[in-house]
């Protein structure tokens, strides 16, 4: 592993995570997520902690990072596509189980799902820009 590589890269996927989360959630569905949400499951709007939002996010991105280089085969743009795409997969096995211990309804976790998995296609393009040998 290009450790320089490794961590240029992780930072740069954890700013664009950090932005598209901003914009995604905190913009563009306001208005939907306020339609879902269930009283008590989120913080009120404009008490969220930035902070360990942005460190969960760097956390993550380092994670992912650290799963990109260990199957990193160099070929592009569309070999970030395609780790967004199976680490989206997983996650929206995650967000169905969830549907089955909140109560938000599998239609609302699969739309996170799908929102998160556009996420993750961004970060691997991220890292397959950055993570070059």
């Amino acid at each position: 592993m290009n450790t320089q590589k490794y961590v240029i890269a992780s930072l740069a996927a954890a700013v664009f995570m950090f932005f598209y989360g901003f914009l995604v959630y905190g913009v563009l569905l306001t208005d939907y997520l306020n339609s879902v949400s269930i009283p008590g499951t989120f913080l009120p709007e404009g008490e969220e902690n930035i902070m360990l939002i942005a460190l969960g996010t760097l956390i993550q991105a380092f994670g992912l990072g650290l799963l990109y280089t260990k199957g990193h085969e160099g070929k592009g743009p569309m070999e970030g596509v395609r780790f967004g795409l199976f680490v989206g997969i997983f996650l929206i096995g995650i967000y169905v189980l969830m549907a089955g211990l909140t109560p938000y309804s599998v239609q609302t976790q699969l739309t996170f799902g799908a929102i998160d998995t556009v996420m993750y296609i961004g970060a691997g393009v991220v890292f397959a820009m950055l993570y070059k040998k």
